[in-house]
């Protein structure tokens, strides 16, 4: 995307709506006939997909992000099981950035998102936030496994504490890993 671009050609500045006509026609196409047309073709193809009820369309039925497991995740039969799919509100130019192919079968779903977020306060280290993606544990039979998940979908923060106390407070239990 080159908004600077786009916006010469829409103004036509120095001649830039040339880039509008399609040379290999005969006609001379104007910037607006050709925005029209893209708008068609645009509108077309979400109607083919989510129907031509334009108000019962839905951000999120096309903006889904799909964390998918390793390995178990790859597996079709399987997926449904193990992946964790939520609607997601970000784009690729919003503040909840999540990247989406604009293309294939599923244009506007999630390609790549922040698995991890988080606000340092070097002045209040206790004032830090973050959130994860999924959930605490990467074992899919954990209720911990995908409890983050909407919440990170909605942009939420949960406090980070520096605190060995606190998190000692708060553990359903402690692993201890020790070298050989």
């Amino acid at each position: 995307m080159r908004p600077l671009f786009v916006e010469r050609v829409f103004r036509d500045l120095d001649g830039a709506a040339s880039w509008c006509d399609v040379n290999k026609t005969p006609e001379r196409e104007t910037c607006p006939e050709m925005a029209a047309l893209a708008l068609d073709d645009a509108l077309a193809s979400l109607a083919a997909d989510y129907g031509a009820n334009i108000e019962g369309w839905r951000w999120g039925a096309a903006h889904v992000a799909i964390h998918k497991h390793t390995p178990l995740g790859f597996f079709g039969a399987l997926a449904p099981f193990f992946n964790i799919t939520n609607e997601t509100s970000g784009g690729n130019f919003t503040l909840l950035r999540g990247q989406s192919a604009g293309h294939g079968p599923a244009p506007f779903g999630n390609t790549h998102a922040a698995g991890l977020r988080v606000v340092y306060d070097f002045a209040d280290p206790e004032g830090s936030v973050m959130m994860i993606a999924t959930g605490q544990s990467g074992h899919p039979f954990s209720r911990w496994y995908d409890h983050l998940t909407s919440r990170w979908a909605r942009g939420d923060m949960i406090p980070m504490s520096m605190s060995d106390d606190d998190a000692a407070a708060g553990a359903v239990g402690v692993m201890v890993l020790r070298p050989d």
